[in-house]
């Protein structure tokens, strides 16, 4: 579904990616973790040209990532994104938050578009509150919306950048049971987090990177409870230590 090869970005002279190579199946939930600064965010945000890479190929559904506007559009259409600071349009109400992209990129008619956006909104059990604002809603609840507006757009992937980092903890549960459930019915998935209970649960493979390489990656039960590599051990014993 998703292949990276020889993966490099630059922001000046810092060499935030360093040759990565990574191939992701159709329904496989990878799980990325690591220290600020390692790259993770900026390798999801790759994917759908978010951020530009200098060197190396992205392959997407059999697409290649090019310049091509067209190229990146239809990749676009193919990956739904979710950051950690939700992204909804303050000035409209959470359904026409979830109908704007079908209507406009996608060109459906509006009431076919509210209609979907109804039955998503339900699946993410936040279907009651479609027509207030975001700023009437708490952050687990925007965090909600901001994935079923992206599920609008029938995604065959979802990318997930630390999507509960800006939550109160009593929200963080509401928004990984979602999470879970999607990865349940065979979504495919890359999530930066540091939820490792929910690495535990859903993952398919754990990666760790570190200074914008992937150090380690393995299934969950070998990755947390034997660690190869020193950086992992450590990474580990201070996020879990808490």
């Amino acid at each position: 579904m998703i292949e990276l090869k020889g993966l490099n970005k630059w922001y000046g002279d810092f060499h935030v990616l360093r040759d990565i190579n990574l191939s992701v199946r159709k329904g496989e939930r990878i799980v990325i973790c690591g220290p600020s600064g390692s790259g993770k965010s900026t390798m999801i945000r790759c994917i759908n040209h978010l951020e530009e890479h200098q060197e190396g190929d992205i392959v997407v559904n059999g697409m290649p990532l090019t310049q091509d506007i067209k190229q990146i559009e239809a990749i676009r259409r193919n990956v739904g994104m979710v950051f950690q600071h939700f992204n909804l349009f303050p000035h409209l109400t959470v359904l026409e938050n979830c109908c704007l992209a079908p209507i406009w990129v996608q060109k459906r008619p509006r009431k076919e578009a509210e209609a979907e956006a109804m039955q998503y909104l339900e699946r993410v059990r936040i279907a009651d509150q479609a027509h207030k604002f975001p700023g009437q809603l708490s952050g687990g609840q925007q965090q909600r919306v901001a994935i079923a507006r992206s599920l609008c757009l029938s995604p065959e992937v979802m990318l997930f950048d630390e999507p509960t980092s800006a939550l109160d903890p009593e929200m963080i549960k509401e928004v990984l049971d979602v999470m879970v459930e999607l990865a349940n019915e065979g979504m495919t998935m890359l999530c930066v987090t540091h939820e490792m209970g929910f690495a535990k649960t859903v993952a398919d493979r754990v990666i760790f990177m570190d200074q914008g390489q992937i150090i380690e990656e393995n299934a969950p039960e070998p990755f947390f409870n034997n660690p190869q590599s020193e950086r992992t051990q450590l990474f580990l014993s201070q996020i879990l230590g808490h």
